[in-house]
């Protein structure tokens, strides 16, 4: 088809150039041989055949790019409103973000000041049960304990001494 095309706008354009150049050779009174004229004619027609390959190339390339929008068109049109919804959706949750870290942040500690407290609670009361009632058990196992490391001492210098 485009070799026909081709072939039709060169037999036009060598019309156009015979008729010219008849009228050129008559208005300028110059005879032009057959072998310059036939120079003429042949770099004409090479630049027309240049003219067609560049015209080819360009539709070639034409036909990629458009190709390539109808595939990025078929995409882009699988997204849909609710695709849209949800991006938008997206969107407002991560512009929540900041906030919802510095609540957390600051719920953490809160937690950790009611986990301190109630561990130091904790401890004030161990202390109040160990003071009350052990100190009689305590009194005794000190003693013991005491007794026992004399005993060993005085053994330790007998034996070292």
């Amino acid at each position: 088809d485009i070799n026909m095309q081709l072939y039709n706008i060169m037999y036009n354009v060598q019309r156009v150039i015979n008729h010219y150049a008849v009228d050129e050779n008559v208005y300028s009174r110059r005879k032009i041989s057959i072998t310059e004229y036939k120079k003429q004619r042949t770099n004409l027609l090479e630049k027309i055949v240049t003219c067609g390959k560049t015209a080819e190339v360009r539709e070639k390339t034409l036909v990629y790019i458009l190709a390539w929008l109808e595939e990025w068109n078929a995409i882009l049109s699988e997204m849909t409103a609710y695709d849209i919804d949800k991006h938008f959706e997206w969107i407002a949750q991560m512009e929540m973000l900041p906030e919802t870290f510095k609540a957390t942040e600051s719920n953490v500690k809160m937690l950790s000041r009611i986990c301190t407290s109630l561990l130091e609670e904790k401890k004030k009361q161990k202390k109040k049960i160990t003071n009350t009632t052990i100190p009689k058990r305590e009194t005794r196992i000190h003693r013991k304990v005491h007794s026992m490391e004399l005993h060993l001492r005085g053994h330790g210098t007998q034996r070292g001494g």
